[in-house]
């Protein structure tokens, strides 16, 4: 990417004047871009760009995060926006990464390890948000 995009991402993250939700749509396009590139859809990707190109993700997948971290609900409405919005996200989620694992299984490939601790880390955490906001609210 040239100089030119890096200065219109960093003006369209910190300078949009819209709500947050505004920043998020546009981190999250970002974030999609970056990754549809990362699957080399033109071929080789020299290591030189793979590189360079993971720390760009990382560093948009933290911004993207810290948005969602932050966000503030104005009223019921938009916390339950929130709350169904995580919902499908955690069903879309788990729902792939079973597909997944049941891909491999019925291949008879050796199950990717990646997959089922990322399905284990999503079930335990969404175990211990429901615990911890069970205690504290």
């Amino acid at each position: 990417m040239e100089k030119n995009h890096y200065q219109l991402m960093i003006f369209l993250l910190f300078t949009m004047k819209s709500n947050s939700f505004g920043k998020e749509i546009i981190t999250s396009l970002i974030l999609l871009c970056l990754l549809c590139l990362f699957v080399e859809p033109f071929g080789y990707m020299p290591p030189m760009v793979v590189m360079p190109l993971a720390l760009i993700i990382i560093i948009v997948f933290v911004i993207l995060g810290s948005f969602i971290w932050y966000e503030q609900a104005a009223d019921e409405r938009e916390a339950l926006h929130s709350f169904v919005a995580g919902r499908i996200a955690f069903l879309a989620g788990t729902t792939v990464l079973l597909v997944g694992i049941i891909k491999q299984t019925l291949e008879h490939q050796p199950i990717d390890i990646w997959v089922l601790v990322t399905l284990c880390v999503m079930v335990i955490a969404k175990l211990g948000g429901h615990v911890y906001s069970q205690v504290k609210h």
